[in-house]
């Protein structure tokens, strides 16, 4: 969704108000450089198979991952840096934003690829952009994207950020 209301920014969108993203990959995600070069290794007839079906990774979100490499690799995401070129921009068009995510030490599955500190999914030196608040979290049950996304701390955080608040019937 940040990256998606980011775009929507761009291309003229307002109503946004209070801007959260919740583990965005600003900058790019090594598991999306990983998942799209197994797809290239399926494409040229190896047999990775078993490994893609750990993230239900197929062919067709290849371009997708493709667009969301990180921008420090060995081949620039030229997407990412576009998008993230105009982030002062997309920051003047809304009221507030602030950036949620892990940068603790991850404890998914990943960690045996490559080490990170993240959520697995996301490392928290992609989540950050200039000027751009975070509120992060390092303890361990916060070291999988999917357990951050769930969290009641999210939530709280979310809620306090949002100033969202309970209404009576």
């Amino acid at each position: 969704g940040g990256l998606s209301t980011r775009v929507y920014l761009d291309d003229g969108g307002d109503k946004v108000g209070r801007f959260a993203m919740v583990a965005t990959p600003n900058q790019g995600s090594a598991l999306a450089k990983l998942s799209s070069w197994l797809i290239e290794l399926k494409q040229n007839g190896r047999s990775v198979d078993a490994i893609l079906n750990l993230k239900h990774v197929q062919a067709k979100d290849h371009e997708a991952l493709h667009w969301l490499r990180p921008t420090d690799g060995h081949r620039p995401n030229l997407h990412l840096q576009d998008i993230n070129s105009r982030w002062p921009n997309q920051r003047a068009r809304v009221e507030d934003a602030k950036v949620f995510g892990s940068v603790g030490k991850s404890k998914t599955y990943t960690t045996y690829i490559w080490p990170t500190k993240g959520d697995g999914t996301v490392t928290g030196k992609s989540l950050l952009l200039p000027g751009l608040p975070s509120k992060t979290w390092t303890t361990p049950q916060f070291a999988s994207h999917s357990a951050l996304t769930s969290s009641p701390e999210l939530f709280t955080g979310l809620t306090e950020f949002l100033k969202w608040t309970s209404q009576s019937s």
